[in-house]
């Protein structure tokens, strides 16, 4: 038994099957039921004082919405940084043809034959 649950050896041999045993209720449910279990009683713990903690609606409201805000925070960063320096090829050409000029660089210029919208950045913007 784990050190927190400390028997005499014939009354362990009695208990340790229940508390090994899967509940069958559980027992199918989907992975991502078990990850969600795993990653709760990571963020709450899973004891204090001896006891096996059963996490509280509180406890699981508060890293639910650490994940709503972290997805929120992943969706807006595309949004807000990114598509802000997306170009179609047009522009990209454009810009292209205005750094070349620019440059003294003597290497060959390789043939882009894309068409429409591309996602080009330009560092920096």
């Amino acid at each position: 038994m784990s050190p927190w649950f400390a028997l005499p050896g014939k009354l362990e041999n009695q208990i340790r099957p229940i508390l090994t045993k899967p509940n069958e209720k559980f027992l199918k449910k989907p992975k991502a039921f078990r990850e969600s279990v795993r990653s709760i009683s990571q963020a709450v713990g899973y004891s204090k004082d001896g006891k096996i903690i059963a996490p509280k609606v509180r406890q699981i409201t508060e890293f639910a919405q650490n994940l709503e805000d972290y997805f929120e925070e992943r969706a807006r960063i595309p949004s807000n940084r990114v598509e802000s320096r997306l170009m179609c090829a047009n522009q990209a050409e454009a810009v292209f043809d205005d750094i070349r000029q620019k440059s003294d660089h003597q290497c060959p210029i390789p043939m882009n034959k894309q068409k429409g919208c591309l996602a080009i950045m330009i560092p920096g913007n």
